[in-house]
């Protein structure tokens, strides 16, 4: 019996033994910390040093240009690995995703915030299209958290509504005007910030009695995001031309009047002599001494003046009442200006002395071109009205070589605009510089 209870004792000490290590690798096991996941946050801002949410958003303007998500991680391993991917919610298609390591090389836990932002490209017009959107957060492969926004679609506006000439391919106005010919075609150009799918763009044209000449609806059918022009057009039938008189045209966004806009057709220009270069007039007086040749219109003549200064010649229609002329100035150095600010002073007094008592209409029109050997001139394009006379339009195209300034010049009433455009620049497409 005594040996008995002795071998009784000895296996109840192992057995508490067992019970003891037991429950000491019980609670090692069940103290290990495991990783804990925040709430994906949608965000319009974070702090960009600790990634913690500054400004919670899920619905977003159709400009935004970033968004953010941030979640917050406790017992994370440095070398675990996480990965965002941002969603369209239509289509199922990834937008974007970005996966890497919490810390590569860490020791120890991490407990932290991390985050990721969806931004828009320098080149593009906008971040995402409206609609719903949604972001995951995995860790190790495991989808952990989620979170969805909403991009709202804008209504689009009106930027700007121009009656003009003239328009190019993409519908813009390149011959802004409120007074045309009965043989001309009215073009009312309007310029949205962006096309939105189901509006209604709207132009009626009326005459001065308010009735309804043409009602031209233009039906969006896709939208795009930039600014954008549409046209409306009015002209006459084939073989007929639009009454003289004053006109209006409304224009108008999903049925609501944007603004109405005047404009007047007036006689048929007069005629300055019909403007040609059949004959291969050039001015040749200036070729040596200052180093050009120009060409001008068929039965034109000119007058010639030549000094210290330097020199200018006028070229004359064949009809000497016409409004029109076109002078070429050539300043020797020292007497032109050299810097901007004297050469702004410069250009504004001649446009001062030319409009006399005449008052500006808008500002005027800078535009860089080249001339056919290359070089590049500044064009200006003033426009002046007179109460009784009308209006009249200035052009001032400025270059140097060799050491002098040259100022080609053109002015004419609205009645020789069309006489003044080929003279102007039929002679400055015949420049020659030796």
């Amino acid at each position: 019996m005594i040996k008995n209870e002795k071998i009784i004792k000895r296996f109840l000490v192992v057995l508490a033994a067992v019970f003891i290590l037991a429950s000491i690798l019980f609670g090692f096991t069940s103290c290990a910390k495991q990783p804990v996941f925040g709430k994906l946050i949608v965000c319009e801002k974070i702090n960009p040093e600790t990634k913690e949410p500054i400004i919670e958003k899920n619905e977003f303007d159709f400009n935004v240009k970033e968004i953010f998500v941030t979640l917050k991680f406790e017992n994370v391993r440095g070398d675990d690995n996480y990965r965002f991917v941002w969603k369209d919610v239509a289509n199922d298609s990834i937008l974007y995703e970005i996966s890497d390591k919490y810390l590569a090389g860490q020791k120890g836990l991490i407990s932290t915030w991390i985050s990721s932002s969806l931004t828009k490209k320098p080149d593009a017009d906008i971040l995402v299209l409206p609609g719903n959107y949604e972001v995951e957060f995995y860790h190790n492969g495991e989808l952990k958290s989620s979170a969805k926004f909403v991009v709202n679609q804008q209504k689009a506006e009106i930027l700007k509504v121009q009656l003009s000439k003239e328009v190019n391919e993409a519908a813009e106005p390149i011959s802004p005007a409120d007074k045309f010919e009965p043989s001309d075609v009215i073009n009312a150009c309007v310029q949205l910030d962006y096309f939105v799918s189901g509006d209604v763009v709207k132009a009626k044209f009326l005459d001065s009695s308010g009735k309804v000449l043409l009602e031209t609806p233009y039906n969006i059918k896709d939208s795009y995001y930039s600014p954008t022009w549409i046209n409306f057009t009015l002209y006459a039938a084939e073989g007929e031309k639009l009454p003289v008189g004053k006109y209006n045209v409304e224009i108008y966004l999903n049925d609501k009047l944007f603004g109405s806009f005047p404009f007047e057709i007036i006689k048929e220009q007069q005629i300055a002599g019909e403007v040609s270069f059949n004959d291969n007039n050039y001015f040749t007086e200036a070729k040596d001494k200052y180093g050009f040749m120009i060409g001008y219109p068929d039965g034109w003549n000119y007058d010639l003046i030549d000094n210290n200064t330097g020199m200018n010649v006028t070229f004359n229609p064949p009809n000497p009442d016409a409004a029109l002329r076109t002078v070429m100035f050539v300043l020797n150095k020292g007497f032109y200006p050299t810097n901007e600010k004297e050469f702004e002073k410069f250009i504004t007094d001649i446009a001062e002395n030319s409009r006399g008592d005449m008052k500006q209409k808008g500002e005027p029109v800078f535009t860089e071109k080249k001339l056919k050997n290359g070089s590049t001139y500044a064009e200006i394009i003033y426009y002046f009205t007179d109460p009784n006379k009308g209006e009249f339009g200035l052009i001032l195209s400025t270059f140097f070589y060799k050491d002098r300034m040259f100022l080609w010049y053109g002015f004419a009433h609205e009645s020789f605009y069309n006489s003044l455009n080929k003279a102007y620049y039929g002679g400055l497409d015949m420049l020659e510089l030796r």
